[in-house]
């Protein structure tokens, strides 16, 4: 996130930058640089697929100026007022903050519904203490596949991971400072040493825990850190660089590094892995060459009025722009680039007020500045009332929901995980640790196994229901994301690299075939375009992706038969855009969110016509399509025998898929009782 501008006070927070000069008008340059970058990447604007990086901008620009006020302090007075320090970063960033998060709040109040409010409320708190990142790391967020209906303040993360930043590092120096008083040089190698052991430990952290995928690796300060730490280096390496012109002019042709990312990174680009590398050397590239201003038309650019300007409400710019533009959405219900833009240009008003009348009056108070034990009190006051607001708005939103409406909503939007426990699906493990369910009977010796993702999960109750009254045994073996057919899928849509997640699965699956020897294994999988990546893990076409689905189900069709194993297949349900209990949420009402047949099946279509005309010559194989007991004409339903359809989007609800038990009762009996066998069947 933007962090506060070049001090020309010391109540600023910030301090002077390093290099000799008390003004860098250029930094702020950068920072306007950098928040446009990102605001332009939240907006959609083609040439800005790379724009997230401007946070790293924010972060490294964090490193050089946090590093160069406290070195300065030292140098002064061979310490480090600690209090001082942490008040002017509460006189900084808390007012704006809360203030965000309580209006936020509010406004969500009007435009979004209780099921919204609650969760909103949630990660309200955790932005107001500064510890949102590590919230959205627990819950697995994909910061790059946020959409109209993400977190209110996804954008927070970086708020969380700064501030954590800040409480540490300044300690750290303090240490640093007391352990060579009077002893400058030592100082500086230490600090150099320190530095620079830092950001390779957590480089080499980030890298290889993006190469795993974890949430953890864009989330958490650990793997952020070198960053910081490298912003940090460059004040020592700034101050020889004065002396050493040649630095300066090398540092000049690197530039361009920062708009290369800006341009050519996207939202596949593992990230923050090697690529980081290249927006965190463009920026302090940028550093270094404006200690020779003269010199540079980037200079000049950065340091014009407007620039200058845009970077001093580059803060409060960054804390109303995400909110703003998502609630935009949601009022005109439409998500498009142009309502996008009006809610970040809107942001940018509300952030200039904030700026003039908030931010500043606070920030550059006199009395506060005196007291820093008087800041820390209006800081926790604020902070309080922004608490108080988030614990009305979940208050409220517990009384909303336990409204009859509300309250189907809330079981409709029930997870896979309650699914399973609601089902009775003990944790039960074969002899190699693979886990599985059965439902039925299971001393049966008609055994199904069902394989597949989520999309095979929502039906466990549909299958419970009709494994009891077949007297069958129903084993069911899912991992959420990860296809039973034999394809190569990548990690997520922003992370095209083989899933090895995904491997296993299937190589489980395999096994548990071979070990519990079931008459029918049934498919059941959603579409994963996007993911589907050819024999050298690149990412064809559509077209191409779904001539490798086929060739796959096809492949895993005569291998299971070649077992001697009937194969059932569930072709996938109607996915929708957005989650239809979000908008009956905020509509209060079912008929206003019913999508069109054609908008219901636009993803879903497609991909069962690809599977059935890829099994066209397999009659053997049977198939179950719930479509036409959804879908008429011209529309999907949201509601069938009382019952509302749908989990979220994609998922379908286990009540309406508990109703679904005699068609899945049917479909099981005519794959292991063919000709209307008795026994085991019913």
């Amino acid at each position: 996130m933007p962090v506060s501008g070049p001090a020309v006070r010391e109540d600023d927070g910030i301090g002077t930058p390093p290099g000799g000069r008390t003004f860098r008008p250029d930094i702020d340059g950068l920072r306007a640089l950098a928040i446009i970058a990102v605001v332009a990447y939240h907006v959609g604007v083609p040439g800005f697929s790379g724009g997230f990086v401007g946070v790293d901008v924010f972060f490294v620009i964090s490193g050089y100026l946090i590093t160069g006020n406290v070195l300065a302090e030292v140098d002064r007075s061979a310490t480090v007022r600690l209090r001082s320090f942490w008040a002017g970063r509460i006189r900084r960033l808390v007012p704006a903050l809360a203030l965000m998060v309580g209006i936020t709040l509010v406004l969500a109040l009007v435009v979004l519904g209780p099921i919204e409010w609650k969760r909103a409320a949630t990660e309200g708190v955790a932005s107001l203490l500064y510890v949102s990142n590590l919230l959205f790391a627990v819950r697995a967020t994909n910061y790059f596949a946020a959409t109209n209906a993400s977190s209110l303040f996804l954008h927070t993360w970086s708020l969380g991971v700064e501030e954590q930043f800040y409480l540490v590092w300044p300690v750290l120096l303090l240490g640093l400072a007391r352990l060579t008083r009077g002893r400058p040089r030592r100082r500086a190698v230490l600090l150099t040493a320190i530095l620079g052991a830092m950001a390779l430990v957590s480089f080499a952290l980030a890298v290889v825990l993006t190469g795993r995928g974890t949430p953890w690796s864009f989330f958490s300060l650990p793997t952020r850190a070198w960053e910081f730490a490298l912003g940090g280096l460059a004040v020592c390496l700034t101050r020889a660089a004065v002396r050493h012109r040649p630095m300066l002019d090398a540092a000049a042709g690197a530039m361009g590094l920062l708009l290369a990312a800006i341009v050519w990174l996207s939202d596949t680009t593992p990230y923050p892995g090697i690529a980081t590398v290249v927006p965190v050397l463009g920026t302090l590239a940028l550093i270094f060459a404006g200690e020779r201003p003269a010199r540079w038309v980037w200079y000049r650019a950065l340091a014009s009025s407007p620039a200058q300007r845009l970077g001093r409400v580059s803060y409060s710019w960054y804390l109303w722009h995400w909110p703003l533009m998502l609630l935009g959405v949601a009022l005109v219900d439409q998500d498009t680039m142009p309502v996008r833009a009006v809610g970040v240009l809107v942001a940018l008003g509300v952030a200039a007020v904030t700026m003039r009348l908030v931010e500043n009056p606070v920030r550059f108070n006199r009395d506060l500045i005196a007291r820093p034990a008087r800041t820390f009190v209006v800081g926790a006051a604020i902070t309080a009332v922004g608490l108080l607001v988030a614990g009305l708005v979940q208050v409220d939103a517990d009384r909303k929901l336990g409204e009859p409406f509300y309250e189907r909503l809330t079981v409709a939007s029930a997870g896979a995980a309650d699914v399973d426990a609601d089902a009775g699906c003990g944790a039960r493990h074969d002899p190699a640790g693979i886990d599985y369910c059965i439902y039925g009977d299971p001393q049966s010796s008609t055994r199904v196994l069902v394989a597949g993702d989520s999309h095979a999960a929502h039906w466990i109750p549909a299958f419970e229901a009709a494994a009891a009254d077949l007297h069958i045994a129903v084993l069911v073996h899912s991992r959420g994301g990860c296809p039973s057919t034999d394809v190569t899928i990548a990690k997520s849509v922003t992370r095209l690299v083989p899933s090895d997640n995904c491997t296993s699965f299937r190589r489980d699956t395999e096994t548990l075939v071979h070990e519990f020897q079931p008459q029918a294994v049934v498919l059941s999988n959603t579409d994963y375009l996007g993911r589907i990546l050819d024999t050298g893990n690149a990412l064809p076409d559509q077209a191409g992706q779904r001539q490798l689905w086929a060739q796959g189900l096809t492949a895993t069709v005569a291998r299971l038969q070649a077992e001697q194993v009937r194969v059932g297949l569930i072709l996938d349900s109607p996915v929708l855009a957005t989650d239809p209990n979000l908008c009956m949420a905020r509509k209060q009402e079912v008929a206003a969110c019913v999508p069109s047949r054609a908008d219901a099946l636009a993803r879903s279509g497609p991909f069962n016509d690809s599977q059935v005309q890829a099994l066209r010559g397999r009659p053997e194989v049977l198939t179950f399509d719930v479509t036409p007991t959804l879908c008429g004409p011209d529309q999907c339903a949201l509601e069938q025998d009382g019952e509302l359809v749908y989990q979220d989007g994609g998922h379908l609800s286990s009540r309406f898929t508990q109703g679904q038990a005699p068609a899945i009762a049917n479909f099981l009996r005519a794959l292991v009782c063919p000709g209307g066998r008795s026994g085991s069947c019913g």
